[in-house]
């Protein structure tokens, strides 16, 4: 190899034409954090279901199981702005 010179076993895998591939992590990131925020319906359905067979403990560990998948569901959304903010830069 006269001159070749040999490409990188581990890395980057993209040509200097293109210095900024796009990222598929935002696009991850923001399906995720959506599918998150949707899912958590499934737990307030939950709760509702389980109030009304007056199961209040139940209702109570849903509601709350229900907040916190809406809280990762928007972190992960936010993570996701970020991503492409740095994108951007």
């Amino acid at each position: 190899m006269d001159g070749a010179r040999a490409l990188p076993l581990f890395g980057p895998k993209y040509t200097k034409k293109q210095e900024n591939p796009p990222d598929m992590r935002a696009t991850i990131y923001d399906t995720f954090g959506l599918g998150l925020l949707l899912g958590s319906t499934f737990f307030f359905y939950q709760t509702i279901s389980f109030l009304a067979q007056k199961d209040y403990v139940s209702g109570v560990i849903a509601m709350a199981i229900g907040f916190l998948v809406i809280r990762v569901g928007v972190e992960v959304s936010k993570l996701a702005i970020l991503i492409r903010r740095e994108d951007h830069d």
